[in-house]
């Protein structure tokens, strides 16, 4: 009887959820072919497909794949993760994209707030961007453009915005450091500070210590400021021009990627300065237009860099 209660109570739960509410398959889908059972590592969910396909219907009348036979091409466990990606997945114009990035919207709604407020009641509000030669203001080294950097670019754009306030930014970057040493001098150089919001910028030079260092870095850096009080945005890279970002697996796009899984870990803001950048590149815009030598943005490049920045505020 025990065995029957428990089979009635897991069969009753899906059954009262359907009459509820019904998920149609019928549509446009996206569609992607996992040929290496590797759609996890590659954030499949996340990201767009490169095929599309109305169902009903077959893959054979979208020009998709194999042509269809009695007896299929797929062994069980190919099968099993296509019936499982399948389930979750809805069709293309109603499907969620699942994130556990903050929403720019609400992030910062109460530092917002108090960026409106007139004197007496407004309060200082400070930013702080700590990473390495690109927030730190190098353009051609050794020259250091610090108001054409993006924090202090930054800074114009809010101050703009909103008048009344109050804000400092603090720049503790480092040219040439990775985030490693980043994370050794965290709480005097930073946690110091006590800043409302922290950006962190390292993942061009964390191509010297490798993904698995800069994890462990970065992981560190997010939870003491988060423990702190303090609210987190992550930049991806920009570019360097010896990379090339056509190719899905370079070492930059690596690390972009590591850092977006962190902002879903941790629930911190994200400014994907490498999507920024790689845009421009396909839609035929030459990088080196956005650069002031390889690896260092120009003014044009760093305003690149605020038009995602600004989004959260």
């Amino acid at each position: 009887m025990r065995f029957l209660n428990r089979f009635f109570l897991l069969t009753l739960l899906p059954l009262s959820l359907s009459t509820q509410s019904e998920l149609s398959l019928a549509g446009e889908w996206d569609v992607a072919f996992d040929t290496n059972l590797d759609s996890e590592a590659h954030r499949w969910l996340k990201n767009k497909y490169p095929y599309k396909m109305q169902l009903p219907g077959m893959k054979d009348e979208a020009g998709l794949g194999d042509s269809l036979t009695l007896k299929p091409s797929l062994d069980h466990e190919a099968l099993y993760q296509f019936f499982a990606v399948l389930a979750f997945l809805a069709p293309t114009d109603s499907r969620p994209i699942p994130s556990d990035v903050a929403d720019p919207a609400t992030f910062l709604t109460d530092i917002k707030t108090d960026l409106t407020k007139e004197w007496p009641k407004n309060r200082s509000i400070t930013l702080l961007f700590h990473g390495h030669s690109v927030p730190a203001g190098y353009f051609k080294t050794p020259i250091v453009n610090t108001l054409g950097a993006y924090p202090n670019q930054l800074l114009k754009r809010l101050k703009e915005r909103y008048p009344y306030a109050v804000i400092n930014v603090l720049v503790t970057a480092i040219g040439g450091e990775n985030s490693e040493q980043g994370a050794a001098r965290f709480q005097t150089d930073v946690l110091t500070h006590k800043p409302d919001v922290l950006f962190i910028d390292y993942a061009l030079n964390d191509r010297r210590i490798g993904l698995e260092k800069a994890k462990q870095s970065w992981q560190t850096m997010i939870e003491l400021a988060q423990q702190a009080g303090i609210k987190v945005i992550l930049l991806t890279p920009s570019p360097d021009l010896k990379v090339d970002m056509s190719e899905p697996e370079n070492e930059l796009n690596q690390h972009a990627n590591q850092i977006r899984q962190l902002a879903d870990k941790y629930q911190t803001g994200l400014v994907d300065s490498y999507k920024s950048f790689d845009t421009e590149r396909q839609q035929g815009d030459s990088l080196s237009r956005y650069m002031a030598q390889d690896n260092h943005p120009n003014e044009a490049g760093h305003l690149l860099i605020v038009d995602e920045l600004v989004k959260w505020f």
